[in-house]
């Protein structure tokens, strides 16, 4: 039978303790065949991330910095402005098709667009949520940029939850999943994708000279993969993330929680949110 893990919570300025076990990492998605690239962003290494596939401190950091309260164990967190990771140009980073995968949180501001990671994005592959004023039909909604082509997730994603997006290009079509959902708009692809000399780059647009707008959030556990991921491995990406708690320390947890939340501690929809974001684990 699988059990709910919750994290920890914060309630005014009392902080309610973590399980009493610390969870470990999950083991590693190498066993995917095609990941090219993993960056679980806990690790700087001389101003730069380390890279799980090969162990390698790769991209340049400027103006960001790791912190602890990642989707799984660290993340890394990125300013307003002139913040972001830029890796150069390499074979790896440029599949002919494809998988991105990445975990990320922002706030609720949406007039500018900001960039989760981009590598050229008229002919290249981005990840982004767009800006626009309050009547934008797509403000706020994340947008997957695939050779110039966009595809749209269903809803806003600009709540300052954790969310999950993964972007799939296969030759034929690009698809985008949003918290694990398959979104229902979709892009059409003319063959592989082609090269491109741009830098893959988080956090920001650089390609485009966009210096004046980063992300103001972070990101977790970035992947990507030399080939279009099916369903059941979208799943297994998903799951890599989540800790592993006994279920003794589960029902422990969600009744301190109960406690709080009947005391009047805890906000309904805050309670019910982080019901909500519990794995259930068989």
């Amino acid at each position: 039978m699988r059990v709910r893990a919750l994290r920890s919570v914060t309630v005014g300025l009392a902080i309610v303790s973590g399980l009493a076990a610390t969870p470990g990492r999950a083991a590693t998605t190498n066993a995917l065949r095609g990941l090219v690239l993993h960056l679980r962003m806990d690790e700087l290494r001389e101003g730069a991330l380390v890279d799980a596939v090969t162990s390698n401190a790769v991209g340049r950091v400027t103006n960001a910095r790791v912190v602890g309260n990642g989707k799984l164990g660290s993340a890394c967190e990125f300013a307003d402005k002139e913040s972001f990771i830029q890796l150069p140009d390499a074979p790896e980073l440029n599949p002919k098709r494809l998988t991105v995968s990445v975990w990320f949180k922002c706030g609720k501001e949406a007039w500018t667009t900001r960039y989760l990671l981009e590598k050229g994005v008229e002919q290249g592959y981005a990840l982004s949520i767009m800006g626009g004023n309050k009547d934008h039909p797509r403000r706020g909604r994340l947008r997957a940029t695939v050779g110039g082509r966009d595809v749209f997730s269903d809803t806003a994603v600009n709540d300052g939850n954790w969310r999950h997006a993964l972007l799939t290009a296969d030759g034929k079509a690009v698809r985008l999943y949003l918290d694990g959902v398959l979104q229902k708009d979709r892009g059409t692809q003319n063959g592989d994708l082609p090269p491109t000399a741009h830098p893959l780059t988080l956090g920001m647009n650089r390609s485009a000279k966009e210096k004046d707008h980063a992300l103001d959030g972070q990101l977790d556990e970035l992947m990507l993969f030399s080939r279009a991921l099916d369903e059941a491995e979208i799943k297994r990406v998903l799951a890599a993330v989540r800790p592993k708690f006994t279920k003794q320390q589960v029902e422990r947890r969600l009744k301190e929680l109960k406690e709080l939340y009947d005391r009047g501690l805890l906000r309904q929809d805050f309670y019910e949110r982080k019901v909500e974001e519990c794995e259930v684990v068989d």
